[in-house]
């Protein structure tokens, strides 16, 4: 095998590698120096005239995929394989650099390395393959190609490529340590004989992850309590999120104060293709996707993106107290340039360094400042004088030395390439490798690595399957073979248990999809944590024999929820399952539990036989979730004015105007019915106690249903309805307290209730209360009927906004227009995330 080290060799950016293996030669990664002043590419010239069979990407950073569309506009025909959530992220991170490049050539005439074309032509040639999938490429698909995760960001992957009796593991970036947006990397449970590994943190090891985070949330409680606010710049793929998460996390779980924090940058659009690919991600994060569509701008009031570009930057600046999140990590670009010049000037402030900081960037000279030395700091073309505290974090994504070097001793490999990495990380990393020729490439050097005959790794075994569909049964003898290679006890990945049954390469999606189901049920494999459902532990046999003896009594209680939680994820609406251990009983309840019923029934069944728990189901429903369902479907026709739910009748009863026309209310009911179980009653009344007599308030105060009367008749035909009126008293005296949606529509017709005060003889104030499901069904009727909202919209009255996560996407315009009629209906904003 031979190695070309066309970038990243002796430098962390520009990583590109030409791999040749038996007649196979492949491309891995493509990336740009971040920063520099020289050249900002790898060596492409250096993979000269001969065709290559396929590129591998490792993962999304620019430092590894920002010179793709290049190399791909060289060899357009040659597939370029990643994971899916790494396709993704190029699709934003690419868009950005071209926005970037944009902006270069208006501003300082730099030609951009490529057009928009280009990046489009190479996303349709990239071809996704799900983490331990098995693509074959070259001469005869000699080769082999796998991803494996590698932690770090989300979709990064560790690359094995095997070709004959060579196996090459290429590292891409690792982390072992476990994030909030992203499970740790497991070391490879198999021997390579040669592994080329990142080295960015070869000469340090880092602080526990945890007291790091508790140091950031102390100096940030510090910082926003003595009014200043803390800039934190961070990479906009994988760092911004994990601080966001940080914090959102502190304020739900760990006692944080509530704090405004604010994302801006690219940080926005990163943030909604981790959203995409929310599976993907560790359990806090997947289930504040879960639940509120979005676990960056979902979950808290309190953490929002910026979208109002340099004003409210501005307004950010000279507002109260808080935490900015901005891209870019080492200050060359991006706002976080901006917010750092001004923030500087204030002792109060603090910038907040969380991760790797090049030699020439502004973010090193900040991390010398924390140091003591020049408090000087050049940024956007002129200096600045820095009177912030400045403070640095150890929450980087990268593993540390001793854990690289505990990879590849896992890995057994007889050729180590230290690669990624500046000097003195790569030789620490050098002089601490047993058992392997170490090699320190420079880039432009051609590493020629045979392996020894002792080392030739032989052919997979054999699979198991002869044509055999993968069931539990199937499973024992997976798990058999598994513990005569022994690895009991040992966390597998299920790829792992796919090649061992069908072959490597002879699997795909569905199969991996389909593997938990089994694993499941299969008495010889265990998952330890569900926080790494990819993991499962192969039982030893004595163990999974007395499981299996135990198995014909009732499941223990964690086995249940388990099951349960698999088989009825959250799209099928289910809130709770209530377990009850000294019954073996389980009550689940369902947000629709009318419709569940139609579905599940047979489902309860199954999971009465194979638990031995007897399983039910609460008939009470989520009542705010029929409610809302119920007016999107009326709203196709009609407006709702108010809609409330009849459970004696099970019934839902909506007052609309206007009536629909007789045609369609079959159609509605039938629809009501069909998505919620409840039967469906329109009712239409436009006027208000015509026949109440209206007395001047010359003679006394007016009776107070007659002033109930007059208010509401007087104020129907407004844009925002009287919701109640009720006679209350203060220290003056009695006063009829007229609500309405929020307090600020009721304060627009101030005029007229004073005039209505008049004639009936009483005082009249405005509730200082909002109504928030009113709220609520408001913001849904002014969206487009075919916007649906994922979840109920969440209502902010702190910042008197109203937020809706959709499940489409929408022009501005609409959603502009959306806005501007929730503002007339209710004086609030609209959020639309």
């Amino acid at each position: 095998m031979r190695i070309h080290m066309l970038g990243g060799g002796n430098e962390v950016g520009a990583s590109m590698s030409l791999v040749e293996v038996g007649q196979t030669r492949l491309v891995v990664d493509c990336g740009i120096r971040m920063g520099s002043s020289g050249s900002a590419l790898p060596d492409l010239a250096g993979i000269g005239d001969k065709p290559v069979d396929a590129i591998v990407l490792t993962h999304a950073h620019l430092d590894h995929c920002g010179a793709m569309p290049l190399l791909h506009s060289a060899m357009t025909k040659v597939p370029i394989y990643c994971t899916p959530a790494t396709k993704e992220l190029v699709r934003v991170m690419l868009g950005d650099a071209l926005r970037v490049m944009d902006q270069k050539l208006a501003q300082e005439q730099e030609l951009p390395l490529y057009p928009p074309e280009a990046v489009q032509s190479m996303l349709s040639a990239m071809i996704t393959v799900p983490f331990g999938a098995t693509v074959r490429v070259g001469p005869q698909e000699e080769t082999s190609i796998r991803f494996m995760p590698a932690g770090h960001i989300m979709g990064a992957a560790m690359v094995a490529l095997w070709c004959r009796s060579e196996k090459i593991l290429f590292t891409g970036d690792v982390s072992l340590d476990e994030q909030m947006t992203v499970l740790g990397m497991v070391p490879p449970a198999e021997s390579f004989n040669c592994v080329v590994t990142e080295s960015t943190y070869g000469g340090r090891l880092h602080s526990d992850r945890q007291t790091e985070v508790n140091r950031f949330l102390a100096k940030a409680q510090e910082v926003v309590g003595r009014g200043g606010k803390m800039l934190v710049p961070a990479f906009a793929l994988g760092r911004s999120q994990e601080l966001l998460l940080i914090l959102i996390h502190a304020m739900q779980k760990s006692g944080l104060p509530p704090v405004p924090v604010w994302a801006d940058g690219l940080v926005r659009e990163v943030c909604g293709s981790y959203n995409r690919y929310s599976g993907e991600l560790p359990r806090f994060a997947r289930k504040l996707s879960e639940k509120h569509g979005n676990p960056f701008f979902g979950p808290s009031p309190y953490v929002q993106p910026v979208t109002g570009g340099t004003a409210q930057r501005d307004e950010i600046l000279s507002g109260p107290p808080c935490i900015i999140v901005s891209s870019s990590g080492m200050l060359t670009g991006g706002p976080s340039q901006y917010f750092a010049r001004k923030l500087a000037l204030d002792e109060a402030n603090c910038i907040s360094l969380t991760g790797y900081q090049d030699e020439e960037s502004p973010g090193r000279r900040l991390q010398e400042m924390a140091q003591g030395q020049s408090r000087t700091l050049m940024v956007q073309g002129g200096s600045v004088e820095v009177a912030c505290e400045i403070t640095t974090y150890g929450l980087s994504a990268h593993a540390d030395g001793n854990q690289l070097l505990q990879l590849i001793r896992r890995t057994a490999p007889e050729h180590v390439v230290l690669v990624h990495g500046d000097q003195e990380a790569r030789m620490w990393l050098a002089q601490r490798v047993e058992g392997a020729s170490v090699h320190v490439p420079v880039n432009g050097e051609v590493l020629d690595l045979r392996p020894g005959a002792a080392r030739r790794i032989g052919p997979p075994p054999k699979p198991l399957s002869n044509g055999r569909p993968l069931t539990v049964e199937a499973l024992a003898e997976v798990a058999a073979v598994l513990r005569r290679e022994r690895l009991e006890n040992r966390p597998i990945p299920m790829s792992l248990i796919l090649d061992r049954w069908f072959g490597p390469g002879n699997w795909g999606e569905q199969e991996l999809t389909h593997l938990p189901l089994l694993l499941d049920q299969a008495l010889d494999f265990k998952n330890p944590e569900l926080r790494r459902p990819d993991l499962w532990l192969v039982l030893p046999d004595s163990v999974a024999s007395q499981l299996k003896q135990q198995a014909l009594g009732p499941w223990p209680q964690a086995r249940v929820s388990a099951r349960v939680e698999q088989l009825l994820p959250p799209g099928s609406g289910l809130r709770r399952a209530a377990l009850y251990f000294d019954k073996n009983h389980c009550v689940l309840h369902f947000d629709l539990p009318r419709v569940a019923a139609r579905q599940f029934t047979e489902l309860m069944q199954k999971l009465e036989e194979e638990t031995k728990w007897t399983f039910a189901m609460d008939h009470n429903p989520n009542q705010a979730e029929v409610l809302r369902r119920v007016t999107v479907i009326v709203q196709e026709v009609t407006t709702v004015v108010k809609a409330g739910l009849d459970l004696g009748q099970g019934a839902v009863k909506c007052k609309v105007d206007p009536m629909p026309p007789e045609d369609q209310i079959q159609p509605l009911e039938e629809a009501v019915m069909e998505q919620t179980g409840y039967k469906l009653f329109l009712d239409h009344k436009p006027g208000a106690a015509s026949t109440v007599g209206r007395t001047l308030s010359r003679h006394g105060p007016m009776e107070i249903n007659a002033c109930y009367a007059i208010i509401k008749e007087s104020l129907s035909g407004t844009i925002t309805p009287v919701l109640k009126a009720s006679l209350k008293s203060d220290h003056v005296g009695s006063f009829v307290e007229v609500r309405f949606i929020t307090p600020e529509a009721g304060q627009r017709l101030a005029s007229q209730l004073e005039e209505l005060s008049d004639q009936i003889g009483r005082r009249i104030q405005v509730g200082t209360s909002y109504a928030p499901q009113e709220l609520q069904q408001a913001a849904i009727s002014c969206l487009p009927a075919d916007a649906p909202c994922a979840g109920l919209p969440s209502v902010l009255p702190h910042i008197k906004s109203v937020k809706v996560v959709i499940a489409a996407t929408l022009d501005q315009s609409i959603i502009e227009k959306a806005q501007e009629r929730f503002r007339e209906l209710t004086a609030w904003s609209l959020v639309v995330g």
